[in-house]
C-alpha cells in the first residue's frame, strides 16, 4: 500500500466519522433560529465521487511537483 494510498485511507475515515458525529448530533435552535443540517449517507455516490475525485487531483499535483 503506498503512501497516497494510506493517506486517502485516512482522509476517508476522517471525513466518515465527522459526518458520523454530525449526523447523531442533536442541534437546537431556539425559535425559529432553528437550522437544519443536510445529512448525506457514508454510502451516497455522489459523495463518494467527490472524495475519489479529491484524491486523484491530490495523487496528480504529488506527481506533477516531483517531476
Amino acid at each position: 500500500m503506498t503512501l497516497l494510498e494510506r493517506f486517502r485511507e485516512a482522509v476517508f475515515r476522517l471525513m466518515m466519522l465527522s459526518a458520523l458525529s454530525k449526523a447523531t448530533t442533536n442541534h437546537r435552535g431556539s425559535g425559529d433560529g432553528e437550522r437544519r443540517h443536510h445529512r448525506c449517507s457514508p454510502h451516497d455516490p455522489h459523495h463518494s465521487e467527490a472524495v475519489a475525485d479529491c484524491i486523484e487531483f491530490i495523487k496528480k499535483k504529488a506527481a506533477t511537483d516531483t517531476c
